[in-house]
């Protein structure tokens, strides 16, 4: 006996067409946005003057326990 679903012919046909097809258009999109973000998007520019970067404070050498200078 044979699957209907599977093999189904007039309106449930047209209708799993409809749906594979949408889902299809929906992974191939999520794929090239994804593809586009990781990969294809330029570089963020980080010689940029107009950032400026604190320099962190200054930190007292760490010593061992028990020693000095």
């Amino acid at each position: 006996m044979r699957p209907r679903f599977i093999f189904a012919r007039g309106p449930r046909r047209r209708r799993r067409i409809v749906l594979t097809a949408f889902a299809t258009v929906l992974l191939v999109a999520g794929g090239a946005a994804l593809a586009f973000f990781t990969v294809l998007a330029p570089p963020e520019d980080v010689s940029d003057p107009s950032v400026e970067f604190e320099e962190p404070a200054a930190t007292p050498a760490a010593r061992p326990p028990g020693t000095r200078e």
